[in-house]
């Protein structure tokens, strides 16, 4: 087996590893959010003795479990798009514009990741309402989000290198059209801007 040929088989095992263990991560915290609420609601109704953590415990397995569900459905290419308007462009101008998704994709989960690490860190210690660890509610999101950026990085490798060229080229453009136009117009001018 040539050298490439081994470091593709070695990529592909070790996504295929992250994807199933972002499965079962989504999996395992969807299962428990709904044992926690079903439970919750249980207790309430029929013993009339609700459960003072159950709402934290909740919403933090439940933000566990979206940002993995969406790793693996990124990985899958399942996840939401609009094809009805790029499959009205030129194949060209196509895998263009799905190098700048691949890049936009994999730079804001790369971003989200860093920041809701930082954040579980920044709020450890604190607790939330009942007396449970705040940070927990950030590190699933976080560990989720570097999962989505390790997805969004092998379909970014996956792009002919012409097209990421062109795809950071058009990205790099609309950004200093963007900023240019926010530089060189008064904020007195905006039609958004109230002035109070």
């Amino acid at each position: 087996m040539s050298g490439a040929a081994a470091a593709t088989a070695g990529r592909h095992w070790i996504m295929a590893s992250l994807l199933a263990l972002s499965d079962a991560a989504a999996a395992i915290l969807l299962a428990a959010d709904l044992v926690v609420v079903c439970g919750s609601v249980l207790l309430r109704f029929l013993f009339n003795a609700p459960v003072e953590w159950a709402d934290d415990v909740a919403r933090g397995l439940m933000v566990g479990s979206s940002f993995f569900g969406a790793a693996s459905a990124l990985a899958r290419a399942e996840n939401l798009g609009v094809a009805f308007f790029t499959d009205m462009l030129a194949a060209r101008v196509r895998a263009v514009v799905d190098s700048v998704s691949a890049l936009l994709i994999t730079l804001i989960a790369g971003y989200v990741a860093f920041h809701a690490i930082k954040l579980g860190g920044l709020t450890s210690g604190q607790t939330t309402g009942s007396g449970l660890p705040l940070e927990l509610t950030f590190h699933p999101m976080g560990i989720g989000a570097l999962f989505m950026t390790a997805f969004a990085l092998d379909i970014l490798r996956t792009r002919a290198v012409a097209d990421v060229i062109a795809g950071v080229v058009a990205t790099g453009l609309i950004v200093g059209l963007y900023l240019a136009w926010d530089y060189l117009s008064p904020a007195s001018d905006c039609c958004f801007c109230v002035s109070w």
